[in-house]
């Protein structure tokens, strides 16, 4: 993000507070590298729901909320569609709004129902197709450039 930028505490896929270099660490998801040192230290773990800015995270719908309680992970079933969240934010008005209101039930939707089944084997299964996604991102012309939502 560019120094001194101000502007939503949510970043869509064509934010111009993005530098040209976030931008690329963005798309390849070379971000969130620094997050394997929080798995292996046991803040995070392999696949969770995803960790939360805290001024974004006292503003979540009550009902929401209960994510909290759970250990935050490095990947997740919102991370597979974190290309399509951040452009969903692009043009609007109020991003933040929309975030809270629309994705968050939909993203914290999504965590219970992996809660709800996480084995080791979906845990992998989580783990191999964010690498694909990952892998594929460079190739994806269709993917917003920013990245994660």
């Amino acid at each position: 993000m560019r120094t001194g930028s101000t502007g939503p505490g949510v970043t869509g896929g064509h934010d111009g507070r993005v530098t040209p270099v976030g931008r690329l660490l963005r798309r390849l998801s070379l971000d969130e590298l620094p997050q394997l040192w929080n798995v292996l230290r046991g803040d995070m773990t392999l696949a969770g729901p995803r960790p939360e800015v805290p001024g974004l995270a006292g503003r979540y719908p009550p009902s929401c909320r209960w994510v909290f309680a759970h250990r935050p992970g490095l990947t997740g079933p919102c991370q597979l569609r974190s290309r399509a969240y951040a452009a969903d934010l692009d043009g609007r008005a109020d991003p933040e709004r929309h975030y809270l209101t629309v994705q968050v039930p939909e993203r914290t939707g999504l965590d219970a129902v992996f809660l709800h089944e996480a084995t080791v084997r979906e845990v992998l299964r989580l783990t191999g197709r964010t690498v694909l996604y990952v892998l594929a991102s460079p190739f994806d012309r269709g993917a917003c450039e920013g990245g994660g939502a």
